[in-house]
């Protein structure tokens, strides 16, 4: 059936024009029915594209999920397996520790009583001397193995504190007493830098001495002769406690500092080198200061020595009158 034009433009154009301007008009249709139809292509092929590209990032997510949950089993494991090897080292540590006490305790009190010839004298020094030299070797060693416990009971969650009130001022007397002859012989001067009516604290009494023995103990271990050595206890503008141990020895640099406060770890240098030691002071200390719920600071510089404050909250802190009444 063939098409009619408009009555109007078939008044307004000579006849003969009529089937050029149909032809036209067909063309334009043909034309638009195709850029249509491309367009409807495009459009079918980047639906397509969306789709595959969704599928592929359901894919990924799901196989990523797949492998968070596989990396978290094995973190899990791994992190049970070095919990369980922890419990196993702190626990034969602590075994151990008491195993060898118990000889090492004789061996101390049977050297003491033949230096002192407490059963009679001795005909030879030289045997005097070496009865010395086997109470003070085995001192240190009990010492080291007193350590290794401590170590092990905080790993293992067991060490506990018995909290009293404590006069810092007295530990602090006792601690430097106890190591004056120490001193002395390392060619050392210790002096005190005490506040004025210090305050008393609510702690362990046993531990507050450990740590003040540990501290003094390493400074007059790595200072050299003609040095000094302060230990200062006062208030802080916040209320807190702060004792302090301070040195003129070798120092450690400051890439040392955080590795000295893992257990085992002494600083490497030639001084050290010649000195004997565990290197379990400073984590020891740090870690009874945490379980009175403080903190240990660590500063220090090569050749000019090195200070370690201890920190204790507000709530250890106990005035006079107050601690006079608790006790």
């Amino acid at each position: 059936m063939s098409r009619q034009p408009p009555e109007s433009l078939s008044r307004d154009l000579p006849h003969e024009c009529l089937p050029a301007r149909i032809a036209l008009l067909e063309r334009r249709i043909a034309r638009e029915i195709r850029a249509r139809q491309a367009a409807e292509d495009l459009l079918e092929a980047k639906s397509l594209e969306l789709y595959n590209a969704n599928q592929s990032l359901r894919e990924t997510n799901t196989n990523l999920e797949q492998r968070v949950i596989e990396r978290t089993q094995q973190l899990t494991a791994a992190r049970d397996e070095a919990l369980a090897a922890s419990r196993a080292k702190s626990g034969f540590l602590a075994n151990m520790s008491h195993e060898l006490r118990t000889p090492l305790n004789a061996i101390i009190g049977f050297s003491e009583t033949m230096r002192l010839e407490v059963m009679g004298p001795m005909a030879n020094d030289l045997y005097r001397s070496y009865a010395g030299n086997i109470h003070d070797s085995g001192r240190h060693l009990l010492g080291v193995i007193n350590d290794l416990l401590d170590v092990a009971k905080i790993e293992a969650g067991r060490m506990e504190l018995h909290e009293e009130v404590c006069d810092v001022g007295a530990i602090i007397a006792e601690a430097t007493r106890l190591l004056e002859n120490q001193a002395l012989q390392a060619g050392l001067a210790v002096a005190t830098q005490l506040q004025s009516r210090l305050p008393h604290i609510q702690g362990d009494r046993g531990k507050l001495r450990q740590i003040l023995l540990n501290l003094l103990s390493n400074a007059i271990k790595f200072t050299h002769r003609e040095g000094m050595i302060t230990v200062s206890a006062r208030l802080s503008a916040s209320g807190t406690f702060v004792l302090a141990v301070a040195d003129t020895g070798i120092g450690i640099p400051a890439r040392q500092i955080d590795a000295v406060m893992e257990p085992f770890v002494q600083v490497e240098n030639v001084f050290s080198r010649s000195h004997n030691g565990s290197g379990l002071g400073l984590p020891l200390c740090k870690a009874l200061a945490e379980m009175h719920g403080g903190f240990m600071v660590l500063e220090s510089e090569i050749g000019k020595g090195t200070c370690v404050t201890i920190s204790l909250p507000r709530r250890r802190v106990m005035e006079r009158d107050e601690a006079n009444s608790a006790s």
